[in-house]
């Protein structure tokens, strides 16, 4: 499957709109918004998560143009305006953040990974924000291989899950990588890995304390197809999940949403290799213990893919990312509401740029932001 992330972005947008719930009750437009940016560099926001409509913290990097060294991004909305945050670096290379939670204004905690140039390794990293400062805190690490974090979710204030995966250089195998924080410290969760592949898990969601949903894709180690990968957890199991994939095709899920303990939305994309910009938006749907797809509406002649959902309940959900073709990449946003997903449009972009959305976060059913490059 095609990259979706091209060097040449190097600015950030953030979007708000409110999505209505029936076809009486249009939904109000997007419109972009100031966001800052760090430095002379490029600036990626990675994803963004709002404990309420005016109180919201996004993540990312920024990339030195000489060095290629990355930083940690923060910023933090309070009523409506973007400020930059500090988080510490941990060592002397590069420090990303992929994902960041919520549960209230003065609880975030964001995961991502830090290259240790003492051991030659990339290793977990975690930020946890007391809406004031955002500080690091210690994160287990398999050893002898790379780690990295791409999603968490937190319940409440003692209740979160990180997902990633480790990679092994030697066999250039990933396996899956769960961290689990119950009130003391992160631990390392025993987690199933699909069989003869290479496992990543991208992110998770959890619609309570016991019961949570990771989603992400592997790679067959003969074929070299990717699958869409669901693990979920009852209690303190971790067990693998049937999934949906569309036929002859290589399908990838990216983001998840469970706004119940019963219910959730992935997103992704699929690929069926037959032709340029035939890339298609991939959602699925949990429901009665059963994935299934959910149609989704792309724009002909470019690649779709869904990086990011949010749901403020079961019936009303944000999709979001971009169409893409050689000349250029618009952000896509599907709304589902009336149980029908509908295209945004228009959507707003910056014009003669390539824009991405990787994140969205709607905490209320009138209420949604959306972060990106």
């Amino acid at each position: 499957m095609r990259a979706a992330i091209a060097s040449a972005v190097a600015a950030l947008a953030l979007v708000i709109a409110a999505p209505g719930v029936a076809t009486a009750e249009p939904p109000a437009p997007w419109h972009i918004v100031d966001s800052p940016n760090l430095g002379t560099g490029h600036n990626h926001f990675q994803e963004v998560s709002c404990a309420t409509s005016t109180r919201c913290a996004a993540v990312g990097y920024t990339q030195d143009p000489s060095t290629l060294v990355q930083r940690a991004l923060v910023a933090t909305a309070g009523n409506g305006v973007w400020t930059l945050g500090a988080v510490p670096a941990r060592g002397t290379g590069s420090n990303s953040l992929w994902n960041v939670s919520c549960p209230t204004s003065t609880r975030c905690v964001a995961v991502g990974s830090a290259t240790n140039l003492s051991v030659g390794y990339n290793q977990t990293l975690i930020a946890t924000y007391d809406g004031r400062a955002w500080t690091l805190v210690p994160s287990p690490n398999r050893p002898n291989v790379d780690n990295f974090l791409f999603g968490v979710d937190c319940v409440d204030s003692t209740h979160c899950v990180a997902v990633g995966r480790s990679y092994d250089t030697p066999s250039q195998t990933s396996r899956n990588l769960v961290l689990s924080w119950a009130g003391s410290k992160w631990t390392i969760d025993k987690t199933p890995d699909r069989a003869h592949a290479s496992n990543l898990l991208a992110d998770v969601s959890c619609g309570d304390a016991t019961h949570c949903t990771t989603v992400g894709y592997s790679v067959d180690a003969t074929s070299g197809v990717l699958q869409t990968l669901v693990l979920a957890r009852t209690g303190t199991t971790w067990a693998l999940q049937p999934s949906f994939n569309r036929p002859g095709a290589s399908n990838v899920l990216r983001d998840v949403a469970c706004p119940t303990a019963t219910t959730c939305t992935a997103v992704g994309a699929s690929d069926p290799g037959t032709g340029p910009f035939d890339e298609q938006s991939l959602i699925e749907t949990l429901g009665s213990g059963v994935w299934s797809l959910a149609p989704s509406p792309d724009r002909s002649g470019y690649d779709n893919h869904l990086w990011g959902v949010s749901c403020s309940n079961a019936s009303n959900c944000v999709a979001v990312g971009e169409s893409q073709n050689g000349e250029k990449a618009r952000t896509l946003i599907q709304t589902l509401s009336g149980g029908t997903w509908r295209l945004t449009s228009p959507s707003p972009y910056r014009g003669t740029t390539f824009n991405y959305l990787y994140g969205v976060s709607c905490p209320s059913r009138r209420a949604c932001v959306a972060a990106g490059d």
